[in-house]
């Protein structure tokens, strides 16, 4: 009786030492997943840092435009403008216009920044826009 329970030990130690070949695909495959998801989280991560650092200088762009606006006391037109301004290593395409309000010494200005050119036919990819009220100088 105790051989045959030592033998049977045995044999169930023997068979336990390795893993199938199923268990090791079903371990490579959850691995594979795990790497996956991890890699895809990675890349939205930079794609939202990459979308946040165009957003943030866009607002510097736009921001600098009305400041130059309000220094220089421009009242401004109600049909837009617009230039390219060189920033952060980067061209960007900047138009702004008036906009009237029910107070004629107070105008709405709306300011928008692209990183492609403002062409009649095109949507343009406008990263950032502010809007600010003047007041006419008598």
């Amino acid at each position: 009786m105790i051989k045959l329970t030592q033998h049977l030990h045995k044999t169930m130690r023997n068979r336990q030492n390795g893993m199938t070949l199923i268990e090791v695909l079903v371990a490579l495959a959850v691995f594979a997943i795990v790497g996956i998801t991890l890699l895809s989280s990675t890349n939205h991560s930079v794609q939202g840092l990459s979308q946040l650092e165009e957003r943030s200088q866009g607002l510097f762009v736009a921001d600098n435009q009305l400041t130059e606006m309000r220094l220089k006391g421009i009242w401004p037109e109600t049909s837009w403008q617009s230039k390219t301004v060189t920033f952060g290593n980067r061209q960007w395409y900047v138009r702004w216009q008036g906009v009237n309000t029910p107070q004629p010494q107070l105008r709405a200005i709306d300011v928008e920044v692209s990183t492609t050119p403002f062409v009649l036919d095109s949507e343009p990819n406008i990263v950032a826009s502010l809007r600010t009220y003047v007041i006419k100088q008598a």
